[in-house]
């Protein structure tokens, strides 16, 4: 009897070692936004990966076939472990081909290309205002063939890759945080903790935010930019003790914003804002943060 039972539980536990189902899909949408093209289709588990595979695009995406041919050969895959569900993805590169050029959204990035990566969870279902995060700070990856986007690093007389960064796209504002790249064996690799509105491109400076710990702060705090007066760029540094919708934005003396340099979820940790105000005339500048319940405005002078 008793190795009955440990048949079955060993069968059990097999059976809930099993890696979880992806089903992923790639497409692409029309300029007016009302219908789109399915590029692929497939089945993968966690661990596993797919690769982009060429494709003939119809006469109405025609002009597309540029930018998805800089994914051809790509390779995308997501971690074991990643997962606590079957999952079903798609990737849609939008239409973003439709400005046929390099997008400057939100102001003062340049994005070369972006993929909105949409999943719905077998128990989670689709929450298409938040971040689908991995489980153990687990990475997923996509390796893209460093000669494949050689045509914008020309388009742009950029001769250093390096110089191409990776972030989320949210409403009027980037982030940085929880997504890196690497260069290595003539492959651009980027490595989401979550999947979002994936971009990589170029960031004039305007507006950097980087966590400087990962330390949970025991309260909510805004400092006083430093240096000020400043002339142009400054630093913002606060402090967030919850995970939260966080906004940090810029108004002049009137009242009126001028700057969105925070709009997304932010978890708790102490972050640092350069603020670059190279495109604000002199005047008194006014910085207000808004995270949960926390609302907090400071004061700072521009000189030139």
């Amino acid at each position: 009897m008793k190795k009955i039972v440990m048949i079955l539980l060993l069968g059990f536990i097999s059976l809930t070692a099993q890696p979880y189902q992806i089903n992923y899909s790639v497409k692409i949408e029309n300029c007016d936004n009302d219908n789109s093209f399915e590029i692929m289709s497939g089945t993968m588990q966690e661990g596993e990966s797919f690769t982009f595979k060429s494709a003939t695009f119809p006469l109405e995406y025609t002009s597309a076939q540029f930018l998805y041919n800089i994914f051809v050969g790509a390779e995308f895959g997501i971690p074991a472990g990643g997962l606590t569900e079957n999952i079903d993805i798609v990737i849609n590169m939008g239409n973003f081909w439709c400005d046929l050029g390099v997008l400057e959204q939100p102001k003062g990035v340049m994005r070369l290309f972006s993929l909105f990566v949409e999943i719905t969870g077998e128990t989670s279902g689709y929450n298409p205002n938040g971040y689908y995060w991995f489980e153990q700070n687990k990475e997923a990856f996509l390796k893209l063939n460093m000669d494949k986007i050689s045509y914008f690093l020309t388009l742009l007389n950029i001769n250093d890759p390096n110089k191409i960064e990776v972030f989320y796209v949210n409403e009027n504002s980037i982030d940085k945080e929880a997504i890196r790249k690497e260069i290595v064996n003539n492959q651009f690799i980027i490595y989401p903790q979550h999947f979002s509105l994936l971009s990589a491109g170029i960031i004039d400076g305007t507006t950097d935010v980087s966590k400087i710990d990962n330390s949970v702060p025991a309260k909510f705090e805004l400092k006083q930019n430093y240096p000020n007066p400043f002339n142009p760029t400054t630093k913002i540094s606060f402090s967030l003790s919850e995970n939260n919708y966080t906004q940090l934005r810029i108004y002049n003396i009137l009242g009126k914003e001028v700057a969105s340099l925070i709009n997304d979820y932010k978890k708790a940790g102490n972050y640092e804002v350069n603020f670059n105000a190279s495109k604000l005339v002199s005047g008194i500048y006014f910085y207000t943060i808004s995270s949960g319940n926390f609302v907090k405005t400071n004061k700072m002078i521009l000189l030139k």
